[in-house]
């Protein structure tokens, strides 16, 4: 399987707050929004990995409900 490229990107929103200088999304989820944001790169990286394993769980959860809907005679 071939893993994406992480693309970094520094934004610097004109707002006081730092923590959202930096953003990290996979090449091609730009437009998607999925995209970790933090003060520095490497928080931006652990955010993104965060918002990576929820999708997962996400996933997950739904496949086990639709295996379940299925046993108990769908919807």
């Amino acid at each position: 399987m071939r893993t994406r490229d992480i693309i970094y990107r520094c934004v610097c929103p004109p707002i006081p707050d730092r923590r959202f200088d930096w953003c990290v999304y996979h090449d091609g989820d730009e437009e998607e929004g999925h995209c970790g944001y933090g003060a520095t790169p490497e928080e931006a990286l652990a955010d993104l990995e965060r918002l990576d394993q929820e999708r997962a769980e996400a996933l997950e959860d739904a496949e086990h409900i639709s295996d379940y809907a299925e046993q108990q005679g769908g919807y």
